[in-house]
């Protein structure tokens, strides 16, 4: 015997209106017949049941973040173009 959960909780998200119909757009013109909450649902659902996620989201790695503070404190090399860079590499 199948039992059906009670929906009793409420997941509220901010995002760009252009994004969101864009989404419902892209939503509809698949033909799935998925609502842009129960698709919100069923990532919910498959996360909390052990299933990875649909894309890839990783954090930098420490070099990768050092790289990126430097840049923003501005203690990066920049070039003007691609042979200028070529060039400081050696290649």
């Amino acid at each position: 015997m199948k039992t059906q959960q009670t929906l009793n909780s409420a997941v509220k998200v901010r995002v760009n209106s252009a994004i969101k119909e864009k989404a419902i757009r892209r939503l509809g013109e698949m033909g799935v017949g998925v609502s842009l909450s129960d698709l919100v649902r069923i990532l919910l659902y498959d996360l909390a049941n052990g299933q990875e996620l649909p894309v890839s989201i990783r954090r930098p790695n420490r070099e990768t973040m050092k790289a990126i503070e430097n840049d923003l404190a501005g203690k990066s090399t920049r070039f003007d173009n691609v042979e200028d860079l070529f060039e400081d590499l050696g290649i």
